[in-house]
C-alpha cells in the first residue's frame, strides 16, 4: 500500500492501513532514514517505523523492516509530542508484514 507520509510522497508501506487494529499518526521527519508513525492503546504509546521493502535502500540492509517500540506523549491529547521511551528497549521486530498486523492485534487484546 502505498502512503503519503512527510517522509516520501508515495512510500510503500507494505501492510494495508484497514488490516491494523489502530489508527497510525504519521511522526516522521524529513532527515529521518524511515517513516514512523505513532498509534495509542488506551493510555500507551506506541511507535511503528517502517523500512524500505529493498533492503539495499535501508539505512542498516541486516535492519528489520518493521520496527515498533514503546513512546511516551510529552504533550498532550490536543497536541501529542511522541517520542521514544528511551528506558524500555525494542518491543518487536520483523520484516513480516502479517507477524507485524498480529502483534499488533495481541496488544490491543492485552488491554
Amino acid at each position: 500500500m502505498m502512503y503519503n507520509t512527510l517522509f516520501s510522497k508515495d512510500f510503500d508501506l507494505g501492510v494495508r492501513l484497514n488490516q491494523l487494529p489502530v489508527l497510525l499518526v504519521d511522526n516522521s521527519y524529513g532527515n529521518d532514514a524511515c517513516p514512523s508513525f505513532y498509534f495509542k492503546i488506551h493510555n500507551e504509546y506506541y511507535l511503528l517505523w517502517i523500512d524500505y521493502e529493498d533492503k539495499k535502500q535501508r539505512e542498516d540492509p541486516d535492519g528489520y523492516r518493521y520496527i515498533v517500540v514503546k513512546a511516551i506523549n510529552e504533550g498532550d491529547d490536543n497536541s501529542p509530542e511522541v517520542y521514544i521511551d528511551a528506558c524500555v528497549r525494542e518491543l518487536f521486530q520483523t520484516n513480516d508484514k502479517n507477524t507485524l498486523v498480529q502483534f499488533i492485534t495481541s496488544l490491543t487484546e492485552k488491554m
